[in-house]
């Protein structure tokens, strides 16, 4: 069985005109590991605000350390919710 690991550090950062930035660093036990996940972020209440899926990355290195550096443009839906923003998820499957 893989294993994907992601380095400490990782960073997501939602700016407030909806644009977001995901940097990591990230490996696998396996060759052929692709990453596929979704971002859940919620308020203080736990309400979940949006979800941001479409989060995919191939690994297709053994054991090598891969940097994954994904920026995505304003989105209303997500500027919105800036203001409440106060947790994050990463759900994903490899």
């Amino acid at each position: 069985m893989a294993t994907a690991t992601l380095d400490p550090g990782a960073r997501y950062t939602l700016f407030s005109d909806g644009s977001t930035h995901w940097v990591c660093d990230i490996s696998s036990s396996s060759d052929d590991d692709a990453w596929i996940g979704f971002f859940r972020c919620f308020n203080a209440l736990g309400t979940v605000l949006f979800d941001q899926g479409g989060y995919n990355f191939n690994i297709a290195e053994e054991d090598v350390v891969k940097r994954w550096d994904e920026f995505r443009g304003p989105d209303p839906r997500l500027a919105r919710a800036f203001n409440e923003a106060e947790g994050l998820q990463f759900h994903c499957r490899c």
